[in-house]
């Protein structure tokens, strides 16, 4: 029997590799707070490039929140086990590769305790709660361990979820996350704790990131029911376009005050801002999932490659880059060049040695 218990959306393909090709992107030109970026125009979203992890989020929020609303229709509430299987095939195999190469190859390399503690910590997905291991060995995995956390908490939600409507699934997101990090910088400075880093990392656990995929299972939830939304191209074109520009704006902003250090400066912009992100993400995957495309044409088959390399592309380019920034005279444009072709290329092979032998083994096992 087939494993896909739900829609396949060819827009979010697109958006997946979109949001990949923007963390990196964030991270190589930032080596330089930006300089060689326009401040304006359409290569100024490089300057954004961090809400690529929200749209993640959302995304996830959207395509796993219907995966588990499906099974559970389906079998009920032994629906976890093999939920929980699918998404570690999808998301463990290469979490574990590429946290071994940065182990070995990126330095300082832990040792002692302190290895110890690290390696436990990575492989329970636990990782993001010490400001000591969140970006110790491989640092975009943190977001694996808040995914992680919130499918667990999918999976015990998903009853719940399923007798809930969209919107108040959204309005609960929302003021749950809001709420927390609130909650998380007032019992900080009530402690006496003024430091601005550990205020972002308090605020940046599971909890505080419910937003952004709260919403994305909010949206598949309207879309699970009986009669979805079926907007034409133009409305989507609509949607995705609002939520970008609500993801660009909030973005530049951010990232502005992140370089002159002046984003804790008014405390309620650092805090109300991530929903403001999660909104504009979570609109521009609704807009993406409901745009009409033609199956089977060679565009198609080349978003469909992108989505299956963006995670890829997520978890290796931090260590391409690492690696090929200790190369002389590439320059800023040629070491971004330089490091989206090479992480392409390896996010290739290892989707095609690693990530699609375990999820076929996965599905046919299902």
């Amino acid at each position: 029997m087939s494993s896909r218990v739900a829609p396949y959306f060819a827009g979010l393909d697109g958006l997946r590799i979109f949001a990949a090709l923007s963390v990196l992107s964030y991270h190589v030109m930032g080596r330089n707070a930006w300089a060689d970026v326009p401040a304006s125009g359409p290569l100024a979203w490089i300057r954004c490039g961090w809400v690529g992890v929200d749209v993640f989020f959302a995304i996830s929020g959207l395509v796993v929140g219907q995966s588990a609303l499906a099974r559970f229709r389906r079998e009920g509430t032994a629906f976890r086990s093999a939920f929980a299987r699918q998404r570690w095939a999808r998301i463990g195999p290469l979490y574990l590769l590429t946290g071994l190469a940065c182990w070995l190859l990126l330095p300082p390399r832990p040792v002692g305790v302190d290895a110890l503690f690290q390696l436990a910590a990575h492989l329970a997905f636990l990782h993001n709660l010490w400001p000591a291991t969140i970006v110790s060995i491989n640092p975009p995995s943190w977001s694996l361990a808040v995914e992680m956390q919130l499918y667990a908490l999918l999976m015990l939600a998903t009853p719940w979820l399923a007798r809930q409507g969209a919107l108040r699934v959204a309005a609960a997101s929302v003021a749950i996350a809001l709420a927390y990090r609130v909650a998380a910088y007032a019992l900080l400075r009530a402690a006496g704790v003024d430091d601005s880093g550990l205020w972002a990392h308090a605020i940046a656990q599971t909890p505080g990131l419910l937003d952004s995929f709260g919403l994305g299972v909010a949206a598949s939830i309207a879309l699970a029911r009986p009669q979805p939304p079926r907007p034409g191209a133009a409305a989507c074109l609509l949607l995705m376009a609002v939520g970008l520009s609500v993801l660009l704006l909030l973005g530049l902003e951010t990232s502005r005050r992140m370089l002159a250090q002046a984003l804790w400066n008014e405390p309620v912009y650092a805090l109300v801002m991530r929903s403001g992100v999660a909104l504009g993400a979570a609109s521009l995957a609704f807009g993406c999932a409901l745009l009409p495309l033609r199956s089977g044409t060679r565009s198609a088959a080349v978003l469909r490659l992108g989505g299956h390399l963006s995670y890829g592309v997520y978890l290796w380019h931090f260590l391409v880059f690492t690696e090929l920034g200790r190369v002389d005279g590439l320059g800023a444009w040629g070491l971004l060049a330089a490091v989206t072709a090479a992480t392409l290329l390896l996010s290739w092979c290892t989707w095609i040695a690693l990530e699609r032998p375990v999820l076929r083994h996965v599905q046919r096992e299902a």
